[in-house]
């Protein structure tokens, strides 16, 4: 080793292989060439400060590493962030959960098996033995002109009318349910109703067996809840994102 070289490496600490070995010997490996400490080494992503170092006529080059420059502080931009349809909010509102209702009992047509293990069934002039299975439709309750509310005709039970569930405080004809079919247990309830709050609201008293979408007894759907805010949810963004309009005058669905 040359004199230069082990002058360079007594200034900066390092001893050489020949001596006793330490966590700071260099040793040379085969096929491998070590660097030069006469030069920079090369900066690998870090910013560095070059230091030269003179001992005995010799020059060292030595670097350290810089910290990072604190950056400025940048306020952030008031940046509008579009506000998402709120569930709870949704499911109060009036309009949008009758036409919910309506849709089903329009166009939701389920079918389902029902018994009673404990005593017969009377359905009108028939009677249903127990432990009898029944075959449900709920089209026949949905399409039951004698039960559901018309407003004297002026919207049959076959037509979507969207505001056939909203109850009015103000209007005693209003409501799902024709008023003089009305029985005495769910009269109560709607004048109890009525006296707390004083806007429309949504009722679904009196239809026990008549609107069924969802099934019935113990063949109920487990996820209606989820059903009915997955549906408002999307109904909500639609109307939110995009324009819609109705390019026929009448829709079929069977």
């Amino acid at each position: 080793m040359s004199r230069r070289r082990r002058r360079i490496r007594s200034l900066l600490g390092v001893r050489s292989h020949e001596g006793p070995a330490n966590h700071l010997t260099r040793r040379r490996q085969p096929g491998r060439r070590l660097p030069s400490l006469s030069r920079p080494r090369p900066n690998l992503g870090v910013r560095v400060q070059h230091r030269s170092v003179v001992h005995d006529g010799h020059t060292a080059h030595l670097q350290r590493p810089i910290p990072p420059r604190p950056r400025p502080h940048q306020p952030r931009t008031n940046t509008k962030v579009s506000e998402h349809p709120d569930d709870k909010v949704l499911a109060n509102n009036p309009l949008l959960v009758s036409i919910y209702c309506e849709t089903l009992r329009v166009y939701v047509k389920s079918y389902f098996l029902t018994s009673n293990q404990h005593a017969d069934i009377p359905v009108g002039q028939w009677r249903i033995p127990k432990e009898r299975i029944v075959f449900v439709n709920s089209g026949i309750s949905h399409m039951d002109d004698h039960f559901w509310n018309t407003q004297n005709g002026r919207h049959p039970v076959d037509s979507n009318w969207g505001e056939r569930f909203i109850v009015d405080p103000s209007d005693p004809f209003s409501g799902p349910v024709r008023p003089e079919v009305m029985h005495e247990v769910g009269s109560e309830k709607k004048k109890s109703e009525a006296s707390e709050n004083d806007k429309p609201f949504v009722s679904m008293n009196g239809l026990e067996g008549s609107w069924i979408p969802y099934g019935g007894e113990h063949a109920i759907c487990p996820g209606r809840f989820l059903a009915k805010s997955a549906i408002l949810l999307a109904c909500a963004l639609m109307v939110e994102n995009f324009d819609m309009e109705i390019l026929t005058g009448d829709i079929e669905m069977s």
